[in-house]
């Protein structure tokens, strides 16, 4: 992680590398990069059967917003939201 974080942040300076890699090498109650590792499920989206027109009809989203959005490059009215997108 330190060699990473090193060649992910370079610095001209000698000095200020060494400090870097010496803080990033020190304990985690002291800024360091080793600590717990922990692991987060990423998940699919689901698609929902809310899209901006139903929600424009139950006034849950602005109607001129979806129709500025109503375009096939943005947000077409009648495409299905995804579940985290709807009401």
């Amino acid at each position: 992680m330190v060699n990473f974080f090193a060649d992910d942040h370079y610095v001209r300076d000698p000095n200020l590398s060494r400090m870097c890699r010496e803080f990033w090498s020190g304990s985690q109650e002291n800024g360091g990069l080793v600590g717990d590792l922990w692991v987060e499920g990423a998940f699919p989206a689901e698609v929902s059967e809310d899209t901006l027109e139903s929600l424009t009809s139950q006034t849950l989203f602005d109607p001129d917003l979806m129709l500025q959005l109503d375009t096939e490059e943005r947000n077409p009215r009648q495409r299905p939201l995804y579940k985290h997108q709807g009401a």
